[in-house]
Parts: structure tokens; sequence; C-alpha cells
């Protein structure tokens, strides 16, 4: 938890490659923490580094529980996709998304 608290501080003054360590630290002790991989993704991407920041997105939305926790993931990684314009990728998680919303009404 104190990893993540440094890694915001530094993220909140745009030292991103340092929030970027401290995340990872974080995430050595909590691999599965949605959160710690949302902040990561957002890190990566003020670093232009986009292909980790893609994959940050993915293992939030796997670790993430919670509806509206989900979607505020979804929603900040669908714009990253569009501005970066990966439509196929978009095309893909909106797949996901969809797909998501259909089963959570079943259950």
């Amino acid at each position: 938890e104190v990893l993540d608290e440094i890694g915001e501080l530094y993220f909140k003054t745009g030292q991103f490659q340092i929030a970027v360590q401290c995340y990872q630290k974080a995430l050595e002790i909590n691999p599965t923490d949605g959160l710690l991989w949302t902040k990561l993704a957002d890190s990566f991407v003020n670093l232009g580094q986009k292909e980790f920041a893609v994959d940050s997105f993915k293992r939030a939305l796997q670790y993430t529980e919670g509806e509206t926790n989900k979607e505020k993931i979804l929603a900040s990684f669908q714009e990253f996709l569009e501005q970066e314009g990966r439509t196929e990728e978009l095309a893909e998680l909106q797949q996901y998304f969809s797909e998501h919303q259909q089963l959570n009404k079943y259950m």
C-alpha cells in the first residue's frame, strides 16, 4: 500500500517513470490488484509506452471486481484505443463489453 501511495505522488507530479517503478514493485506483492494495474496502465499511457499500457489495461480488467469499476476501466481503455486509432482492438473490446453485459443480465 505504501508503494501505491508513493507511486500516486510521483504520478501526480508527472514523474511517470518513477510511478511505474513503484506500481510494478507493489504488483510484485499483490499481482491481482486491479486498481494497481489501472494506475500502471495510466502511467504507461503518459509515457507513450502503448503496448505496456494495453497489457496493463487487460490485466486491470482481469483482476477488477465490480461492474462500476470495470466500466471505468473499459471507458479509459476504449478512449486510449480510439486515440491511437486501434480500430481492430477497439472492436474486440466493444464485443467483450457487449458479451459481458449480456452475461450479467442473467446472473
